[in-house]
């Protein structure tokens, strides 16, 4: 009986702190959700610094070789293993 009167005389505070245990642990935006998404949002952050860094890598290549016949065909022939018609090529590793 004491223990129904405790709760009936302190029930804004019980219903207070279920409500922040609701939110803080199960509740779609609780804390711990929080805590996953920033580090999803970090992981994803540096994947695009590190895209960023390919794309100016790329477009240095690109300026290297767009005006350069000879620079175009030896990329050609060491990154993309192409060669000419009437050549043999022999790939050592």
């Amino acid at each position: 009986m004491k223990k129904l009167a405790f709760v009936k005389d302190h029930l804004f505070w019980v219903c207070v702190v279920v409500f922040v245990l609701f939110m803080c642990f199960f509740d779609n935006h609780s804390y711990l959700q929080l805590h996953r998404l920033r580090n999803q949002q970090e992981k994803i952050e540096e994947e695009i610094a590190s895209y960023r860094d390919s794309i100016v890598e790329y477009e240095e290549l690109i300026r290297e070789v767009s005006g350069n016949s000879a620079e175009m065909e030896k990329f050609a022939r060491e990154k993309l293993m192409m060669k000419k018609a009437n050549e043999d090529v022999y790939i050592i590793k």
